[in-house]
Order: structure tokens, then C-alpha cells, then sequence
């Protein structure tokens, strides 16, 4: 056995590469620099900026709206269900624009699409009733239960009204207030509970 033992590192440590553009004490390299190259430094750092200036805009924008449009922890369903909802219903509205009359007949008789979403409902709801579900079942769902409502709700007017209006002011405000409806579960539902608490200390309050 030896008399003197070496301390041997495991690792070897080397000293941190520095930056060209800072001194040693950390400072923007441009200081030091003569006058003729401190001009053109400035001037060029000036011209980055002005260039990534609109980039920098618009991705604070784009941050903003993800945040405003970015549904809480838990409301992802009702979100979807929301975003394919309108979505089925403008894709809908456009297909009868630009074809009306692709029409799909059985035995002479005009089959509208809010019977393919009254029948997608029935079964979705059934599935969701009696058969367990994952959480990216339930996602998947929620998009097909979007997709049914608008279907179904496309037509509003022709099976409130037992007759065949497919512009009508009825589904309109059918469609509003369902799109209402679905951002206030999204996005205040904090709000509702909070004022639902309010409201039943006050009742609470004066009718006991």
C-alpha cells in the first residue's frame, strides 16, 4: 500500500468560455470598443431590433389569445364540444350555399341532416350512459357530440316550426344562444358558482 494517497477527481473542470461581446466584468462589450465600431454596433443592434420587432408583436398577441382562448383544467370537454359545434354548423351553412341541391332521397322522401343528428345524439348518449370511458374516449366524443348538435340544430327552424324553412331567424337564435351557453361553461363557470353561492345565502337569508 502506498505511503501518500492522490485526491483524483472524477471530473476534470474547465473554465466557462466567455462571450465575445462581454468584458470581465460582465459589461456589454461595446463599450470598450473604439467609436467608429461602437457607431456601428449601435446601429446595427438598432436594425435587429426594428426587424424582430413585428415578430416580437405578434407572438405577444398570439400568447394573449392562447391564453383568453385556452379552455381551465377540466372544461376540455365542453370546449370541444363548443369548437365543433360552431364549426359543423358554418361547415354545414357553406355546403348548402354552394350546393343546394345535393339532397339525399330515400323512397321519394328528403331526409334533412338534423335527423342524422337527432340519431348520432341518441346513440352517443347511450354509449356515454352504459359503456365505460377513457379520457381520450370522452375527448373523442365530445367532438362527435359537437358535430351532432350542429347538424341537428342547423335545421332548428324546420322541427320547431313542423315545416320546411331552412333560413330562419329561430335558428339563429338558437345557435346564439347554445354558443352562450357552452363559453359560459368554459369559461365562467367560476363566475355562476360564486354568484349562485351569493344567491342562495340571500335566499337563504330571507325566506328562513
Amino acid at each position: 500500500m502506498p505511503d501518500k494517497m492522490r485526491l483524483v477527481k472524477p471530473w476534470k473542470t474547465e473554465p466557462r468560455s466567455k462571450s465575445p461581446f462581454t468584458t470581465k466584468d460582465n459589461s456589454f462589450a461595446r463599450k470598450d470598443l473604439k467609436d467608429d465600431d461602437g457607431v456601428v454596433t449601435h446601429e446595427l443592434h438598432q436594425g435587429i431590433l426594428k426587424s424582430l420587432q413585428p415578430k416580437l408583436v405578434a407572438w405577444s398577441r398570439m400568447r394573449v389569445w392562447r391564453g383568453v382562448l385556452q379552455p381551465k383544467d377540466g372544461k376540455e370537454i365542453p370546449f370541444l364540444i363548443l369548437i365543433s359545434f360552431l364549426a359543423t354548423f358554418a361547415g354545414s351553412r357553406l355546403f348548402t350555399t354552394l350546393f343546394p341541391d345535393t339532397l339525399i332521397v330515400v323512397r321519394g322522401t328528403h331526409v334533412h341532416h338534423f335527423a342524422y343528428g337527432f340519431i348520432l345524439l341518441a346513440l352517443i348518449g347511450y354509449y356515454a350512459i352504459t359503456q365505460p370511458r377513457e379520457p381520450k374516449t370522452r375527448l373523442k366524443l365530445s367532438l362527435l357530440y359537437g358535430f351532432a348538435l350542429g347538424v341537428a340544430f342547423d335545421e332548428f327552424a324546420m322541427w320547431i316550426q313542423l315545416d320546411d324553412i331552412y333560413k330562419d331567424r329561430s335558428t339563429y337564435d338558437a345557435i346564439v344562444i347554445i354558443t352562450l351557453i357552452l363559453l359560459n361553461i368554459v369559461y365562467f363557470d367560476d363566475f355562476w358558482r360564486k354568484w349562485g353561492h351569493r344567491l342562495r345565502s340571500l335566499f337563504h337569508r330571507l325566506f328562513t
